[in-house]
């Protein structure tokens, strides 16, 4: 008797079947990415490598014959000029590896983890090496299993709800998702502060620009830091200026705060301290970005044992696992076959 099924019984029996639908899927969808050229020999898998740019890290995968045996595959890519080969074999459980190599489920998966590091290989994978018939395009991997990622099963007497499905760009290696989250250095408390233009950046900062406040932040054998105000053309910007005490007029020890300030001069990062420049006047003195917590040394053991907060509208639930994940004892820490089940039952749990 043949039972047709329904509604939300459909829906649940869905649910039940989405982890074997997406392995399904994922073990198939190498067949649509631009770098799996099919069943194509050594030699023609050169000749394609050796076409137009000879980038270190060049790469594709090809199907072999199997003759009888599982499935397996090789990944050719280009190393100083020349095309090496790798045998990725499938073992009986269906796991993908080259030889003594980590396993994967998927061939994507293995390419993800070679564009990262080596791990083996002679050096990582960086450039896809397209098949004629699928350029390089700014399309979607996400795919069937994005869509069944996005959908959101209804509760009784909800009208159905679909999600945009998460698409992503190509780059030559990997997939990005199209939206990113604001990294901490987009915000304007990391810009340099010679990010306009019209700031003219100089090595040298003229007194009568600069304001000391009273107070020290600190001092040492080099001599003090002051808080101070360094006048710009458009704007003002808060500074540590560092004094050095050079009573007996040492020039080993000016020297070396030129040379340190030399270095410091040439690095722009938004996480590192920038250099603004050097003030030559009653003393000789180093003017640099303030940074307001203090000495990063300080400010860790002055906050020693405390743990970031829960993001802006992350689950109780998570947060808990993530409390647990940062406890001191590494031993007393929960282990991957712990979280993977938390996070994929959290992840139904809110599907339905």
């Amino acid at each position: 008797m043949l039972m047709i099924v329904q509604g939300s019984a459909l829906e649940q029996a869905i649910i039940s079947q989405r982890p074997k639908l997406e392995k399904m899927i994922a073990t198939t969808a190498h067949e649509k990415m631009p770098w799996f050229h099919g069943k194509i020999n050594r030699d023609d898998s050169e000749l394609i490598l050796l076409k137009g740019s000879r980038i270190n890290g060049k790469f594709l995968i090809r199907q072999k014959e199997s003759h009888g045996r599982n499935e397996s595959f090789a990944l050719c890519f280009l190393h100083n000029n020349k095309v090496m080969h790798y045998l990725i074999d499938k073992d009986r459980a269906g796991k993908l590896s080259i030889p003594d190599g980590k396993k994967f489920d998927t061939l994507y998966q293995l390419v993800e983890h070679y564009s990262y590091k080596p791990d083996g290989l002679l050096q990582v994978l960086t450039e896809t090496c397209p098949r004629s018939d699928h350029p390089p395009s700014e399309g979607a991997i996400g795919g069937i299993i994005s869509i069944i990622k996005s959908y959101s099963f209804r509760r009784p007497g909800q009208k159905k709800v679909y999600h945009q499905p998460i698409f992503f760009l190509h780059t030559p290696v990997n997939w990005m998702p199209v939206m990113l989250a604001n990294m901490p250095m987009d915000s304007s408390n990391y810009e340099s502060p010679y990010a306009d233009p019209d700031e003219l950046r100089s090595t040298t900062v003229n007194r009568s620009d600069l304001i000391l406040e009273d107070g020290e932040l600190g001092s040492g054998n080099f001599g003090t830091v002051l808080r101070g105000i360094y006048q710009m053309k458009k704007s003002q910007k808060i500074v540590a200026v560092k004094i050095l005490k050079n009573d007996d007029d040492n020039t080993a020890v000016r020297d070396e705060m030129l040379r340190e300030a030399n270095v410091m001069q040439q690095l722009d990062n938004p996480y590192i301290v920038r250099m603004i420049g050097i003030c030559e006047a009653e003393s000789l003195m180093l003017v640099m970005e303030l940074a307001e917590l203090g000495p990063l040394h300080k400010f860790l053991q002055k906050n020693k044992g405390e743990r970031m907060s829960a993001p802006p509208d992350c689950p109780a639930e998570m947060y808990d696992l993530m409390m647990k994940c940062w406890t001191y004892n590494p031993d007393e820490r929960p282990g991957f076959c712990v979280v993977e089940p938390r996070l994929r039952h959290y992840y139904y749990d809110i599907s339905q």
